[in-house]
């Protein structure tokens, strides 16, 4: 019996093994062989490859057309899945922040992701924004959107090697793409003032900067003037953007954790819980500091009128009565 378990076992290590290498060919010439220029690429999960694979080890690892629910046993409570399920997520640049938060939405349910970026994976984007060594040289939408198939079967995912708004060549496409809410990752400030122009249908947007270790989120409800009169207030000169632009100082995890914070604000819109002029529409934090908090709150007050400069007070006739009074 010890022999035969041990031949079952070897069988098994042989099988998976031969299953391991034909995933790593599907890997490389999905990626390498990205139609170039084309400006749309997709990919769609394809079991083909398990052909010459053992039946029953095939079985359990591929899809069979029914909704998995055990993937999202563990959230299914937290988060509104139905609603993951109908809703259509934009992603506008897929950088240190944009990829992170492609594989954070994929992996919590969002079924139709579309993409947009015309760049591609350099070694220094290894280090800084999480792209596999193997993928540089190729379009970062292509190897991001396998690598998001990769995590769930149930997802409709798209990426235009293009940036955002569309061109005239998309234009038949482009009215669908111009719906749900929108991920704005990318590293000028010129460049977000040009797609909050081009916006429409559009409820919420959550906009992510980084600079070295330090970030600032900042989300509006779409439709809502003070919101969006606000956002139009942070598009500052930009000259006089932060000198550590993302692009060239940057650590991974200070992305990550932006994605992280983007991905939370949608849960919590989708949850009902973001209102117009949401406490926390703006928020800036230092990892290096290890500080988060709203984004220069009690200056913006001051400046809407709703409280007095603190330095008014110390100026003012009453403080100075009080003082002779004592006397």
């Amino acid at each position: 019996m010890g022999q035969e378990n041990q031949e079952l076992v070897d069988d098994l290590f042989e099988e998976v093994e031969q299953l391991a290498n034909v995933i790593d060919d599907m890997e490389a010439d999905a990626i390498k062989n990205a139609p170039e220029g084309s400006g749309l690429a997709k990919y769609e999960t394809d079991p083909s490859y398990l052909d010459d694979i053992d039946d029953n080890l095939a079985d359990d690892l591929v899809d069979d057309g029914e909704e998995d629910a055990a993937i999202y046993v563990r959230t299914s409570t937290l988060l509104p899945m139905e609603k993951l399920e109908t809703e259509q997520v934009r992603i506008i640049g897929i950088g240190g922040i944009g990829r992170q938060v492609g594989l954070q939405v994929a992996a919590a349910g969002v079924r139709s992701v579309v993409l947009f970026d015309d760049d591609a994976v350099t070694k220094t984007n290894v280090s800084t924004q999480g792209y596999p060594y193997n993928d540089v040289g190729a379009y970062k939408v292509s190897s991001l959107l396998y690598h998001m198939n990769e995590m769930t079967p149930c997802g409709q995912f798209l990426g235009y090697e293009a940036t955002f708004p569309l061109g005239k060549v998309y234009e038949i496409e482009q009215e669908d793409r111009q719906t749900g809410a929108a991920f704005l990752c990318v590293d000028k400030i010129e460049e977000r003032a040009k797609i909050f122009k081009a916006l429409r249908k559009c409820p919420i947007l959550i906009d992510g900067r980084m600079a070295a270790e330090t970030g600032r989120i900042v989300t509006i409800l779409f439709d809502d003037e003070d919101d969006r009169a606000y956002y139009e207030s942070t598009l500052f000169k930009q000259e006089e953007q932060e000198p550590d632009r993302c692009t060239e100082k940057a650590t991974i995890y200070c992305g990550n954790f932006i994605a992280a914070i983007m991905v939370a604000q949608y849960m919590r819109w989708i949850r009902g819980l973001i209102k117009p002029g949401d406490r926390y529409r703006d928020m800036m934090f230092s990892l290096k500091a290890f500080d988060l908090f709203p984004y220069k709150q009690p200056l913006r007050e001051e400046l809407e009128g709703k409280k007095a400069p603190s330095k008014a007070k110390s100026k003012g006739g009453a403080s100075n009565k009080k003082k002779r009074s004592k006397k």
